[in-house]
């Protein structure tokens, strides 16, 4: 749950903050209110050696740093990096994330043999990922082609124990009443 909580969370980010400029002045503002300041100025001379400090924990070298020793939360962000276009995942994995029917539907229709219940890296099924998302329609679905609602994930939860714990009590009472 935890891999996956995080990819999820990179995934909305990058939604979130279609520009690098944007995502920085958000990662900024939660440094501000943890604590961290701007009285340290690092000085970039463009060779390796002299920014291996703020990673090391070392004094900068550049004796125009009057925050030197002083390292904390660092003295210096790194700029973001372009963004990376993500390709929307096109698995039953995927399309039960988004809860993408029509997609999810063609999938299985083309390729009547695939198992529904297949495990994505994480040992989710689309049927947990679907439920811990609260989509009742891509759950409909997956239940009507198959999908087997007492397999556990990794966390030792079924379907439905994902859907209670997500709160999401109309999948919950879906899946109640298919058992």
């Amino acid at each position: 749950m935890t891999g996956r909580a995080k990819w999820d969370a990179w995934t909305s980010a990058g939604r979130t903050f279609a520009q690098s400029e944007d995502a920085e002045r958000r990662y900024l503002e939660i440094a501000r209110n943890l604590g961290w300041a701007e009285d340290i100025v690092v000085q970039e001379s463009g060779d390796e050696d002299s920014a291996s400090h703020v990673w090391e924990g070392d004094s900068p070298k550049s004796s125009s740093n009057s925050g030197a020793g002083r390292w904390g939360m660092g003295g210096a962000v790194s700029a973001m990096p372009p963004p990376v276009v993500q390709e929307p995942d096109k698995s039953i994995h995927g399309f039960a994330i988004s809860n993408d029917i029509s997609s999810l539907s063609a999938l299985l229709e083309n390729d009547p043999a695939r198992n529904v219940n297949e495990l994505d890296e994480f040992g989710y099924t689309a049927l947990h990922l679907a439920c811990d998302r609260g989509n009742l329609a891509t759950v409909q679905m997956l239940v009507t082609k198959g999908a087997d609602v007492a397999i556990k994930d990794p966390d030792g939860y079924s379907a439905n124990e994902l859907a209670r714990v997500a709160g999401h009590e109309d999948v919950q009472n879906y899946l109640v009443s298919v058992a």
